[in-house]
């Protein structure tokens, strides 16, 4: 398998010309398009002259930014992958019914048998990240050998495939006769210093009402020292399409503010995936009258949730060793939570270099929510949704 990259900055969009680039790469059965265009009307006009004129299968989405190998990492522009070789890879959509969620995975189940791996994007508030995670362990737990990769859409929602553009669907990619691998990180450990800890002791697919036995709103708030309003407020500010540049902002008028405003807001309790990667518990809304939190992911009865940190460098270093584990391999597609870009301090020439050692072609892509789980699938205990991590696909 062989893969070709072409960005394409907003002042040089020229969505045919990345039609011709695409159709000229041999043997091409996928083009991957990730646009951070901020411009609705100019992003959505270069995918619907892609959907019109493009004869290549492609799946597409909106991410916050993403970094390849020549360009580094840029926002305001579109990046392409074409995936080329001698391989299977089909193309479908499939609307969400956020009313009904479980009714989703009933239509999607069938499409996929006799299938070893599905590149998945999804058109969803992040709000909503916790009932793609119902749909998705669905099917991950009908088919426990099929591995998962992809993410849920930067704000304004959307996936596109050649037969449209959609704000309410996921799109799916099958693909048969690939050598691939998978890794699942985090640079997220919990504090040592800190004995306390938090036990989920009510929950269902979709809220987390109890925690230690206590309405989890209040324990959550009490945890953080800060009133559910405030809370909310602070979480409404990182749940929006330009979350990076708020945070961005915030650092640079102070300091303190930036940094309690991304410990109150993105991490400060997190819990195992595994016995090596701690993910993240990025509380989105607290609800009062109702007494839950929302979550991106489902959260068992059961889960211990411990205080988090991280740093600068543990962030980068997962990087590092996706490189160390994968260095001679053909292609990598990388997706990482942008939550992520709050720490690394925003300085995207270290990660820049760090991914200088990648002597093949890759893709990185900032999502909201990463879709993947190390396989065999364990069960519907396990998130394929989840927050904070970074996710690689290796192409061999």
């Amino acid at each position: 398998m062989d893969m070709q990259l072409l960005v394409q900055k907003k002042d040089k969009l020229d969505a045919e010309k990345a039609i011709k680039f695409i159709e000229k790469c041999k043997n091409a059965k996928l083009a991957i398009v990730h646009s951070s265009v901020k411009d609705e009307v100019v992003s959505l006009d270069y995918l619907d002259h892609l959907v019109k004129n493009l004869k290549t299968p492609f799946v597409g989405t909106r991410v916050s930014g993403t970094v390849t190998p020549k360009e580094g990492y840029c926002e305001d522009a579109v990046a392409i992958a074409v995936l080329c070789g001698d391989f299977d890879a089909k193309v479908f959509h499939e609307k969400i019914n956020f009313e009904d969620p479980l009714e989703t995975p009933e239509k999607i189940i069938p499409k996929l048998e006799g299938w070893n791996l599905c590149l998945m994007y999804s058109a969803n508030y992040i709000k909503k990240d916790v009932f793609v995670d119902a749909i998705l362990r669905r099917v991950q737990a009908k088919y426990p050998k099929l591995q998962i990769f992809g993410g849920v859409s930067a704000p304004l929602p959307l996936i596109a495939t050649n037969e449209g553009v959609y704000e309410d669907s996921i799109a799916f990619v099958s693909f048969r006769g690939l050598e691939y691998d998978f890794t699942l990180g985090s640079g997220f450990r919990f504090d040592k210093t800190r004995r306390d800890g938090f036990v989920i002791t009510k929950s269902d697919e979709y809220y987390i009402y109890e925690i230690n036995g206590k309405n989890a709103a209040e324990e959550y708030s009490k945890i953080q020292h800060l009133r559910p309003y405030f809370l909310n407020m602070v979480l409404s500010l990182f749940t929006k399409a330009n979350a990076a540049k708020i945070a961005k902002s915030l650092f640079k008028a102070s300091s303190i503010l930036m940094e309690g405003g991304v410990r109150v807001g993105v991490t400060v309790l997190g819990s195992e995936i595994d016995e090596k990667t701690v993910e993240m518990l990025a509380v989105l809304e607290l609800n009062e009258d109702d007494k839950y939190l929302l979550a991106p992911s489902y959260k068992s009865k059961g889960t211990i949730l411990k205080r988090t940190e991280t740093s600068k460098e543990e962030q980068l270093n997962l990087y590092e060793r996706i490189y160390k584990k994968f260095q001679n391999d053909n292609a990598l597609l990388i997706i990482s939570c942008i939550a992520t870009q709050y720490w690394i301090d925003f300085d995207f020439k270290a990660l820049e270099e760090k991914l200088e050692k990648f002597k093949c072609p890759f893709l990185l892509s900032y999502v909201f929510g990463e879709f993947g789980a190390t396989l065999p699938y364990k069960g519907m205990e396990q998130n394929v949704v989840h927050g904070g991590t970074v996710k690689a696909l290796i192409f061999r």
